[in-house]
């Protein structure tokens, strides 16, 4: 993560504290442990590239494509891309990565929430159709369990929104974990939940979901 950090070292401060605290907040980590080290990746909601950019320095296997549709945080990504060949960087949405073909992994990474509840469930059913037949869909997202977190949780996702560090509507949208576990099953996944450990109040969840007739036995 270290190495990932410097690629923002000629960003602004504010860029450099930004992508520090997502470290410090975020078990990024274990996350990218649940990503297979090989294949064709799509980091759906990007941001400035953090994650993306420390999935390509862990694997130089894996070819990523990382899309956000901030121009701000995708100028700050697009600017690693020379220092991280396996990388590529897009702006816009899940629409703009169907002309892109099959991918045999998509990460989510605390993005869902700031859309509509139809509008998540629209994109889980469109990454079922972009994962190869062996893909894996990582999600991380935050509970709503238990309550004090959760509150403290969106409160902080709020500000985060109306001082537009985060691209989002006033409301954010987040999903009980037994129902979104509930949706992901609907879409033609099978799903394995877990909750991960946090240095402040966050709910963190990840579902790590394959396709229905994947599943092991």
């Amino acid at each position: 993560m270290r190495d990932t950090i410097r690629l923002y070292s000629d960003q602004s401060p504010s860029i450099r504290l930004f992508v520090r605290l997502r470290h410090l907040l975020s078990p990024l980590e274990i996350l990218e442990e649940k990503v297979p080290k090989r294949g064709n990746i799509l980091d759906l909601g990007c941001g400035h590239g953090l994650f993306t950019n420390y999935m390509a320095l862990r694997a130089s296997s894996r070819n990523i494509v990382g899309i956000d549709p901030s121009i701000v945080k995708f100028k700050v990504a697009k600017k690693t891309e020379d220092r991280v060949p396996n990388v590529h960087y897009i702006l816009g949405n899940i629409t703009d990565a169907v002309e892109l073909g099959h991918f045999d992994a998509i990460t989510i990474v605390d993005v869902l929430y700031l859309l509509p509840e139809a509008e998540q469930i629209e994109t889980i059913k469109t990454c079922y159709r972009l994962l190869s037949d062996s893909g894996v869909l990582l999600l991380k997202t935050q509970d709503t369990r238990p309550l004090w977190r959760f509150v403290l949780t969106y409160a902080q996702e709020t500000v985060m929104v109306n001082a537009r560090l985060t691209l989002g509507s006033n409301k954010l949208h987040f999903i009980a974990a037994p129902k979104a576990r509930k949706i992901l099953k609907a879409a033609g996944f099978s799903v394995e939940y877990f909750k991960l450990p946090s240095s402040l109040f966050y709910p963190h969840i990840a579902f790590v979901c394959k396709k229905e007739e994947q599943r092991e036995e």
